[in-house]
């Protein structure tokens, strides 16, 4: 079956929206610098975290959020303000974090040498904020 160019275009429009969600998002994720799960999964496997910005960061975060919720039977999931957020793209560009690889070598790093990084508190209080615990 072949379909003219509109209703392509339309078929596929539909079939992204369902993938990656609404472009309609609410204001906390379109007012610092915007994105959305494509633009930053895109940066995740491309290797450049250190590119996100705050909405991208918040959009993951509200993702993996809302999933650990529901495995956790939590009625509401964690929002990043848009201050932590801020804070932890700052974080990544600061340290040139561009991979999974290289944050979880910062990681290793601060375990080793606590006093080597400097971790602003903003990021040290989104472990109490999201509710992840350290064992």
């Amino acid at each position: 079956m072949r379909f003219s160019k509109p209703v392509g275009a339309a078929l596929c429009a539909a079939g992204l929206l369902g993938i990656a969600g609404c472009p309609l998002q609410e204001s906390r994720l379109t007012n610092q610098g915007g994105g959305n799960i494509l633009s930053a999964t895109g940066k995740i496997v491309s290797g450049t975290l250190s590119q996100l910005t705050p909405d991208e960061i918040q959009i993951l975060a509200d993702r993996v959020s809302t999933t650990l919720a529901d495995l956790n039977n939590e009625t509401e999931p964690v929002e990043l303000s848009d201050e932590q957020a801020q804070v932890v793209a700052d974080f990544f560009s600061q340290n040139n974090v561009g991979s999974v690889s290289d944050l979880n070598g910062l990681i290793a790093q601060a375990e080793e040498d606590p006093g080597s990084i400097v971790i602003p508190e903003g990021v040290t209080d989104l472990s109490d904020a999201g509710g992840f615990d350290e064992g």
